[in-house]
């Protein structure tokens, strides 16, 4: 979809976990070297096995050295992230979420995973951008 556009930044995105397992094997086969960053987007919701597969599964992909971001909310397991180590970012919720939303919320999350970074997210609901 990109390759007629003049961008270098690409946020890779399997929000869902029916998504997780074939982005993974669509990366085996893509040619992302035109990008200056890439990050990688978790999924959202995740129950305990799942989320055991999507932290070894983003273990294979630590040498890409890309941001891996994640909702605060899927996060159930602090010890199994915590093995992602700084290329982990937790992103901001809005209203919406139970958790993630505010300062000290976010304190708490960051108190469980010291290494990881933060992601900004200023998306307005049913707005997009254009490129």
């Amino acid at each position: 979809m990109l390759d007629e556009e003049n961008v270098t930044v690409v946020e890779l995105s399997a929000l869902r976990m029916a998504e997780w397992e074939p982005l993974l094997q669509a990366l085996v086969h893509s040619d992302l070297s035109r990008f200056k960053f890439c990050s990688l987007h978790l999924p959202s919701l995740m129950n305990g096995e799942e989320e055991r597969t999507v932290v070894r599964s983003s273990q294979a992909l630590l040498w890409r050295k890309w941001p891996l971001i994640v909702h605060p909310d899927a996060i159930s397991d602090f010890g199994l992230w915590r093995e992602l180590g700084s290329l982990l970012c937790i992103e901001n919720m809005d209203k919406r979420k139970p958790v993630g939303r505010t300062a000290s919320e976010l304190d708490v999350i960051f108190g469980q995973l010291p290494e990881t970074k933060f992601c900004f997210d200023i998306g307005t609901p049913g707005k997009s951008i254009r490129l």
